[in-house]
């Protein structure tokens, strides 16, 4: 008796899906990536500048309570 062939390929066996990631090319793919990176590193940029801004608050109200 043949075997069926045994696939996980779900957009293999349904071929109505809506989005095949797998069909983007490499470049597509390296750009995808560079825009993750990118938003990434602005997320980062954003988050530091915060946690500065927070110290400097910090510590002026550290060094205003002694003075008193």
């Amino acid at each position: 008796m043949a075997r069926r062939p045994h696939t996980n390929d779900l957009f293999e066996l349904f071929p109505d899906l809506p989005w095949n990631r797998h069909n983007r090319s490499p470049v597509d793919r390296v750009r995808e990536l560079q825009r993750h990176v990118d938003a990434t590193r602005e997320r980062a940029r954003v988050n530091i500048e915060r946690q500065r801004r927070a110290s400097a608050q910090v510590r002026a109200a550290l060094s205003a309570r002694r003075r008193r």
